[in-house]
């Protein structure tokens, strides 16, 4: 399974918005490595996707150039969003997987904690919820049994693959106090980071949109509808955004990170 997508963009078009700070030698090996690879990107967003996977993701891909008559610039596109996912990989990494393993890490820092508070010879009432169904434990037998499988799980760092954790590893010999002072921290929240990211990615691209397409910047306004919609669609399929998360029009929450954007970049 590779994580490269082929792709033959037109270099000198390229050249004109990114790469702009890199010499021409230095562009030219660039370009020569890229083509003497047989024009293959790898990229982090193929990892975990089989051939079928990323024929799907370049299916779709193609499906929103269309909706926005880009089509005649998918070489150049789909170069250009792999380059910027890539650029701006970490800030999306950080968002997806290590603040969310943090959070978990400190979740079952906080009841490894209170675990071990509990003497053996006490009952632990254990309560499940799962919309109106509930469902409870009361027996100190059961409840005890529950309380060594986690902490042997955690001891041991035998947690589920599924979890794919690196923070929950860190949990395995820690002290009670430790433990006590993990459950206290918090996480910090890298959505600015992010949604900085992901105005950055959108600003990067509407260079290229926004002299080379059909897509244009609306009169009076920084961006038009269209070109909003897309960077969201582009943005979705990368998994950077999704309107499952968002309660406002997508353009309206696109066009919102942007203009929060360029207005910090003003008024620092």
């Amino acid at each position: 399974m590779s994580a490269a997508f082929t792709v033959n963009p037109d270099f000198d078009i390229i050249r004109k918005y990114y790469f702009t700070n890199t010499d021409s030698e230095e562009y030219y090996n660039l370009i020569a490595d890229f083509k003497s690879s047989g024009s293959r990107y790898d990229s982090h967003i193929a990892l975990d996707q089989t051939e079928e996977e990323k024929d799907e993701f370049l299916k779709d891909f193609t499906a929103i150039l269309n909706k926005y008559n880009l089509a005649t610039h998918y070489e150049n596109l789909l170069y250009i969003s792999l380059y910027l996912y890539e650029k701006y990989w970490d800030v999306y990494a950080s968002w997806h997987q290590y603040y969310d393993s943090e959070k978990r890490a400190v979740q079952l820092a906080k009841v490894v904690h209170f675990l071990q508070t509990i003497s053996n010879d006490k009952t632990i009432d254990i309560s499940f919820k799962n919309g109106s169904k509930k469902a409870k434990l009361d027996d100190k037998h059961l409840s005890n049994w529950i309380k060594q499988v986690i902490l042997e799980a955690v001891e041991q760092a035998n947690f589920p693959l599924v979890f794919g954790d690196f923070a929950l590893n860190t949990l395995k010999g820690l002290t009670p106090n430790e433990f006590e002072a993990l459950s206290k921290h918090k996480p910090k929240n890298p959505k600015v980071d992010f949604n900085n990211a992901v105005a950055l990615f959108c600003l990067s691209l509407y260079r290229f949109i926004n002299a080379e397409t059909v897509l244009k910047a609306s009169e009076g306004s920084r961006f038009s509808d269209a070109q909003v919609n897309l960077f969201f669609e582009i943005c979705s399929l990368f998994k950077m955004l999704s309107s499952d998360n968002i309660s406002s029009d997508p353009k309206d929450y696109m066009r919102s990170i942007l203009n929060q954007h360029i207005n910090k970049m003003i008024t620092v």
